[in-house]
């Protein structure tokens, strides 16, 4: 380890030590001798070392200073509390071995993964603050388990089968942070190509259809196999018969396998066991923006799929996928993310049988998707709205983002505002150098990040208890 490295790691390496011997452990990793372990150790000091800096001045607010105490705080709680969604339960994770420091750094990578709060891990001091403000949550919740006071999961309903999730879901990165990026590089652009990308930008937020638009839901993302497991967003988790303390059996009906098979057949490829997961929103929040009244309670609604694929040539495939119709994305290791669209929405009912999220109708711009959703966002119907829209490259490829109500992200909503508004398209306009739709539609985006949305939430237990009396 280099000696920058090792001071980074500080007094807290034996804490890291212990978290990481947690983790080994855990994973099945239990074969190394003292000194290789302790080589591992020091590498994976390095890779949380060099992630935490990543997450830390990454992003387009790097260089802005760091929100207030109380904003701070109040998100921090906030991504905690998702973060907690992120895991089946943490009862689950004690019995299997995993100390507090272990189970914190979990939790703490995800909260750096937080595409909602990442920009607030700025500096050194922020991300000790929310190393200490997880370790004090997770400590009082280890000791309840070990006095058997901790009702997270019941005995008979415990995860026996808890790995690496193989096919994840990625997080989704937020739809007002695209729309200025895509108007700047057009700005920003040399004055040779300044005509060709404000076509470029025009064709791209006026003209071209979305693939998708569907509801955003506030419930956990939660993932079903072709080989009948289940999936949380980090590990999977075998047949467990409920998750989030809803039960999974409204997933039971869903044939992933006959939908691996017809994917197969489609695009001429093979397709190995184990190699598709269909992924959607379990509701687990039956008290939140009222989905027990809207029959939205303790549903699955899929949203993607993701598959991986061995020894096949790439071009080709993608030039199948766009042949189907399907919007798709590429990842590492011959991963594959299907995206909502029409295609892949009659794949889901048709062939899997299963419900899926809620989509706008007809075939929308995004300048069209903006006007349409922006006032049910602002009365707190819903989370929000998750776009799947074409890339520039021409390539098939799709992109995915997500937009929410002011009242979701605590605060995060003033920073796109911010944001949106130092663009200044009203100027923009007047100079001629911008279009009025795209100058109406940012107006709208700003209207919604600065309107004073309230949403009904109601915690799980009190609105159970509520449903019970009625």
């Amino acid at each position: 380890m280099m000696a920058g490295e090792s001071a980074a790691l500080g007094s807290d390496f034996q804490e890291s030590l212990d978290a990481v011997s947690a983790l080994t452990t855990f994973y099945g990793f239990t074969a190394f001798s003292s000194g290789t372990f302790q080589a591992v150790v020091a590498l994976f000091g390095i890779v949380a070392v060099l992630l935490l800096k990543q997450c830390r001045y990454s992003g387009p607010l790097r260089n802005q200073s760091v929100a207030s105490s109380m904003d701070f705080h109040q998100s921090l709680d906030v991504a905690f509390q998702s973060a907690l969604t992120k895991f089946d339960s943490l009862s689950t994770y004690f019995a299997r071995g995993m100390n507090v420091p272990a189970v914190a750094a979990m939790l703490l990578e995800e909260i750096c993964l937080d595409q909602d709060f990442a920009h607030f891990l700025q500096d050194d001091d922020s991300m000790k603050k929310a190393d200490r403000f997880v370790k004090q949550n997770v400590g009082p919740m280890h000791a309840a388990w070990k006095k058997g006071q901790m009702r997270d999961k019941e005995p008979n309903q415990a995860t026996t089968d808890l790995q690496g999730t193989l096919l994840p879901w990625p997080s989704i990165e937020p739809y007002p942070d695209w729309v200025c990026e895509e108007i700047n590089k057009y700005l920003q652009a040399d004055q040779k190509d300044k005509a060709f990308c404000r076509a470029e930008l025009e064709k791209t937020l006026l003209t071209t259809p979305l693939w998708s638009a569907s509801i955003k839901y506030d419930g956990t993302c939660f993932g079903k196999m072709d080989t009948g497991k289940y999936a949380g967003r980090r590990h999977v988790v075998g047949n467990c018969s409920t998750y989030q303390q809803t039960s999974t059996s409204v997933a039971n009906s869903c044939d992933v396998k006959a939908l691996k098979d017809q994917l197969s057949r489609m695009l001429h490829i093979p397709l190995e066991s184990g190699s598709v997961c269909v992924w959607g929103e379990l509701m687990c929040n039956p008290g939140y923006y009222d989905y027990r009244s809207r029959g939205l309670a303790n549903a699955w609604l899929p949203f993607g799929v993701v598959l991986q694929v061995t020894n096949v040539d790439t071009e080709s495939l993608m030039k199948r996928l766009q042949k189907e119709d399907l919007a798709f994305s590429q990842g590492e290791d011959g991963k594959f993310r299907l995206l909502m669209c029409p295609s892949l929405r009659g794949l889901l009912q048709d062939v899997a049988k299963c419900s899926v999220v809620e989509t706008f109708e007809g075939r929308v711009t995004h300048a069209q998707l903006v006007a349409q959703g922006a006032k049910e966002l602002m009365e707190g119907r819903n989370e929000g709205v998750v776009l799947a829209f074409r890339r520039h490259q021409g390539d098939g490829r799709a992109s995915l983002r997500k937009w929410k109500n002011s009242a979701e992200g605590d605060g995060n909503s003033k920073r796109h505002a911010q944001r949106l508004r130092q663009l200044n398209v009203r100027e923009l306009v007047n100079e001629g150098k911008l279009n009025p739709e795209i100058a109406k539609m940012v107006e709208k985006l700003i209207e919604v990040a600065e309107s004073e949305t309230k949403v009904s939430k109601i915690g799980r237990k009190k609105e159970l208890s509520r449903a019970q009396k009625a």
